[in-house]
């Protein structure tokens, strides 16, 4: 994903790049079952974007680099690399948000994963998170960890319908 400041601006969205999904890693998937609202998620960062705010612009770059390397990690199958930079994603993504702006369910969920030895991420707006943990023997108990705290546990199945 590129946010480029100018391409935003051209075309209202970042620039995406499909990738293989067949060697994905063991991905997974935990989300709240009352989901939150994505505008508290995104708060006012879009607006501080907009205005140039330095913190953003350098997050956003940030981000980019991240999603950059995330990327080659998934072309090499490095999966202990991918799991760092998922975390590194989740810490940078805390600093421009904050605590408040990503509410307690979103955190708790990140608190039990990380309790877990798994990386974690929030995929998108907000409610949910997205893992990788590396040792199949702790995601017996991170999935019960998970649904005893009232949240809803999957393994993610990657499918596109294009490379079918």
């Amino acid at each position: 994903m590129d946010f480029n400041k100018e391409l935003m601006e051209k075309q209202g969205y970042g620039d995406y790049i499909p990738l293989d999904v067949s060697t994905a890693p063991p991905f997974w998937l935990a989300y709240l079952r009352d989901p939150s609202d994505s505008g508290t998620i995104h708060s006012n960062v879009r607006q501080r974007w907009l205005n140039g705010d330095t913190k953003v612009v350098d997050a956003m770059r940030s981000f980019s680099e991240l999603t950059d390397l995330a990327k080659q990690a998934l072309e090499s199958r490095d999966w202990a690399h991918l799991a760092t930079l998922m975390d590194k994603n989740f810490e940078l993504r805390r600093s421009v948000f904050t605590d408040a702006c990503l509410g307690p369910g979103n955190l708790k969920m990140v608190e039990i994963a990380r309790k877990h030895g798994s990386a974690v991420k929030l995929p998108g707006s907000g409610g949910a998170v997205v893992g990788l943990c590396l040792d199949p023997k702790k995601l017996v108990g991170l999935k019960k960890a998970f649904q005893e705290a009232g949240f809803v546990f999957c393994h993610v199945v990657p499918y596109c319908p294009a490379s079918h």
